[in-house]
């Protein structure tokens, strides 16, 4: 007899009983979990709905398929190179390269160089009106530009590559030169930004800058812009408002005529500091000339026969002392001193002129003492004064004296000073001075000044040329 297994199932209790179980057994914490579960089902889905939303609407790179579907953007540089690039150190930002290497370069200052530019009241002169807003307020500048300016920027810039490096902030000088420089003869343009400050002074370096410094010439009217690179320096006179200021044309004479064919302009700078540091009569009308012989040949034209002989007397002396100071240089690598060369032509010069005028003078900056002077009375109601002065051995350091006396002898007054000297001569000229300012300030006539120095004498009362260095001093006195 086979049995069949059969299985039982409990019996399903009651539709009552159920409800009245689950009743029973179901808690708040349970219905607070199955309401964040559902919460939690549905902001997934919600994900996965946008994610296909920004697949769909991002452009798919061919190349190189990422796993997010989304374009990466390349890295970006750090904050400080890019703090670096958009501010650059100050006098640290060398020029583009030259278009033409051949040409040399010419720094050129702006202000007192180039114009000269004044804010309110408006001058009497000017060429025209630059409005730059500083520190958010607009100023007039009235600017006037110095003779000649428009015809020196065009002729140099066919030979030299022209830079305009000024102290002045950008703000006003990029308004200057857009209305000074309308041929475009200026190739860059340099501001306050691209100096060095050292103490206090705002130096502009040529050594970083990516020129040649054998090639490179600076024009300015400030010393202390050029503390750095002295030996490329042109100095020039400050321009204000003279309308017959040539300055920039004779500038146009050296460049245009003297630089051509020349390795090292430094050389050339020194040889003109000498030339033209002198007091050589010069010709403007006839414009640059070819050779030095050409140059002396047309001021001699110009010239009487005295002043021409004196003038080239001036012009071989000149000629002598450069030579030799070049001669120095090459074979005993002795640096060339342009101030003590002028000083030596002007110094020769002088003793040779005097010589013509009074063959019997000795030239001596030191009198002997051997004889004691005595003084000798001027003429009746008249006045003499008595100048001397005395240097410390060894020293700068001296004191000039005046003694003003009558025909009769009487002291009728006197001064003393103390000086600085460069030489004996230098002092006596100094003294000489006092007592012609002495007698002005007296209001006396029929004066005789006296001094034992017979050269300091005679440059004060024949028309010679002085040496540079008390050249004033002479003016002054004649």
């Amino acid at each position: 007899m086979v049995s069949k297994a059969i299985k039982k199932t409990p019996p399903k209790p009651a539709i009552k009983d159920r409800r009245s179980r689950s009743r029973r057994n179901k808690s708040p914490i349970k219905a607070v979990s199955a309401v964040s579960s559902i919460i939690h089902t549905c902001h997934r889905r919600l994900i996965k709905i946008f994610s296909k939303f920004a697949r769909i609407g991002t452009p798919q790179n061919k190349k190189k398929k990422n796993k997010y579907a989304y374009q990466i953007l390349p890295k970006t540089s750090t904050p400080t190179s890019a703090r670096r690039s958009l501010f650059p150190a100050a006098g640290n930002r060398p020029l583009p390269p030259q278009t033409s290497p051949v040409k040399p370069t010419i720094f050129l200052d702006l202000d007192e160089t180039l114009v000269h530019s004044k804010p309110d009241p408006p001058p009497e002169k000017y060429d025209f009106i630059v409005r730059p807003v500083i520190d958010g307020v607009k100023v007039d500048f009235y600017v006037l530009k110095r003779p000649y300016v428009d015809e020196f920027l065009e002729i140099l810039s066919k030979k030299f590559e022209i830079v305009v490096f000024t102290a002045g902030i950008e703000e006003y000088a990029s308004l200057v030169l857009s209305r000074l420089d309308r041929k475009s003869a200026i190739s860059h343009r340099l501001y306050r930004d691209s100096c060095r400050e050292i103490e206090g002074k705002f130096v502009k370096d040529l050594g970083d800058l990516g020129r040649e410094l054998k090639r490179v010439v600076i024009v300015d009217d400030n010393p202390n812009s050029y503390v750095l690179q002295p030996e490329n320096a042109i100095p020039i006179v400050p321009f204000t408002d003279d309308v017959c200021d040539a300055e920039l044309r004779r500038l146009v004479e050296f460049f245009d005529g003297y630089c051509d064919g020349v390795e090292d302009l430094r050389d050339a700078i020194k040889a003109r500091a000498v030339w033209f540091g002198i007091n050589l009569p010069f010709n403007e009308s006839h414009g640059p000339p070819s050779s030095a012989l050409k140059w002396t040949s047309n001021v001699v034209d110009s010239l009487s026969k005295d002043e021409a002989n004196a003038t080239l007397s001036l012009v071989a002396f000149t000629a002598w002392f450069i030579w030799k100071a070049r001669n120095d240089s090459i074979f005993r690598h002795t640096p060339v001193n342009p101030l003590e060369t002028m000083s030596k032509v002007m110094y020769a010069h002088s003793e040779y002129s005097i010589s013509l005028v009074i063959p019997s003078v000795h030239m001596d900056n030191h009198p002997t003492n051997d004889v004691a002077s005595v003084w000798k009375a001027p003429d009746c109601s008249s006045f003499k004064a008595n100048c001397d002065v005395a240097i410390r051995p060894d020293s700068s350091i001296g004191m000039a004296a005046v003694v003003l006396r009558d025909w009769k002898g009487k002291v009728v007054d006197g001064i003393t000073k103390s000086l600085h000297v460069s030489s004996p001569l230098h002092g006596e000229l100094f003294a000489i001075r006092e007592a012609c300012l002495l007698i002005e300030a007296l209001g006396l006539k029929g004066m005789e000044i006296e001094s034992d120095n017979k050269e300091a004498i005679h440059l004060s009362v024949y028309e010679l040329v002085p040496p540079w260095c008390i050249a004033a001093l002479v003016l002054d006195i004649r």
